[in-house]
């Protein structure tokens, strides 16, 4: 864009070439006086629009032409673009530029932004104009309008008894001011709002194009429905129907939730996830060990969750009934010190784990591969 590049030249000292290499001097003849070259008038012929290229110098009594995409140019005063705009006032005043390019953004914006920035009565934005509006705000750094852009998001996200839609867009433009400016206070203060209402409706939504989502995303709807893990694990589900191979978020997914919680509380759910992810028909060997990794060490926290929760009950009954303690450690209840700090610390730490111990398919021989084949990680 010739906007940008000639701030950048001017800016560092180097000459502006015209892009038809039109000299200044066709523009301000060598004889012309210091006033002369000042006051010169910008012709709008067409004898002169390749001049004006080469000589950016605006004339005290003209306006600013302003491009827009797919539209006439506009002429705005230029009193109303510099009085609220540092950006505006170095092209203006500083770089002397009276021609500005704007066509980054929808014509309709820009023509409700310039007349924002006359009349200042911000009233009922529009939300397919919200987020180009708020943009412009702050790459022109009209710091009242942008105060004015957050205060109407804000408003947003305070709204009572939001549905799925009004969740969805109040989302997106907060998350958009996360990843363009780094900015989370809107995103925090939509998850303040909320996180204690029920928004499996919104995060189910959401997820049904999980292909499509980046981690980013998705951490954020885990958070927003944390605890809500045989959800999430139903999501996992609705998004393996029709997959010939297992995606890389349905895997990420997987590896975010808590196996073990879904698993205790609806294992035929947990069952048929997996039988389907090993049912899918161009599934690699890489994924296979992937779900079988995931299965065997999700059993045995499991088991390990079970054993504890009988030894609780062992121990409750023993206080009920001194009488009948006996001599054996009622808190022994693993063998293996390593299970229950696996079980302390969670499904997540044991994934991580060092991964020389994994399962390797390929290194079997034909009577252990028959025997890995018959195994069934379920039974237990």
């Amino acid at each position: 864009k010739q906007w940008y590049q000639r701030r950048v030249a001017i800016t560092a000292g180097d000459d502006i070439i015209p892009e038809d290499n039109t000299s200044t001097d066709d523009i301000i003849p060598e004889n012309s006086t210091s006033t002369e070259q000042d006051n010169i008038k910008i012709d709008t012929s067409s004898q002169q629009e390749d001049a004006n290229a080469a000589a950016p110098l605006i004339a005290e009594d003209q306006g600013i032409i302003i491009k827009i995409k797919d539209g006439d140019p506009l002429c705005v005063d230029k009193e109303r673009l510099i009085k609220d705009s540092r950006v505006f006032r170095q092209f203006i005043d500083e770089l002397h530029f009276y021609e500005l390019e704007m066509d980054d953004f929808e014509p309709d914006t820009v023509g409700l932004f310039l007349t924002l920035l006359e009349d200042r009565q911000v009233d009922n934005i529009q939300e397919g104009q919200f987020r180009e509006l708020h943009k412009m705000s702050v790459v022109f750094e009209v710091e009242w309008l942008r105060e004015e852009c957050r205060n109407w998001l804000s408003s947003r996200i305070n709204k009572e008894n939001m549905d799925c839609s009004e969740k969805l867009f109040v989302f997106e433009e907060c998350l958009y001011v996360l990843r363009k400016w780094n900015q989370r206070d809107m995103m925090d203060d939509l998850f303040a709002k909320i996180a204690s209402t029920d928004n499996s409706d919104f995060i189910t939504k959401y997820f049904q194009e999980l292909d499509g989502l980046d981690p980013v995303q998705m951490e954020l709807m885990l958070k927003l429905g944390e605890n809500k893990d045989e959800m999430f694990l139903k999501t996992v589900l609705q998004n393996l129907i029709g997959k010939a191979e297992l995606g890389k978020n349905v895997k990420y997914l997987l590896q975010r939730i808590n196996l073990v919680v879904c698993s205790e509380a609806n294992n035929e759910l947990f069952i048929t996830v997996f039988n389907t992810i090993s049912n899918l028909p161009d599934i690699s060997v890489a994924d296979v060990k992937f779900a079988l990794r995931l299965t065997t060490k999700t059993t045995r926290l499991v088991m390990i969750s079970m054993q504890k929760k009988i030894d609780i009950e062992k121990l409750s009954n023993s206080n009920n009934n001194p009488d009948e303690c006996s001599d054996e450690d009622p808190y022994g209840s693993f063998s293996d010190p390593d299970q229950e700090d696996l079980y302390d610390h969670g499904y997540d730490q044991e994934y991580d784990s060092d991964e020389s111990n994994d399962f390797n398919y390929e290194d079997m021989d034909e009577n252990d591969r028959e025997e890995c084949n018959e195994y069934d990680p379920f039974d237990y």
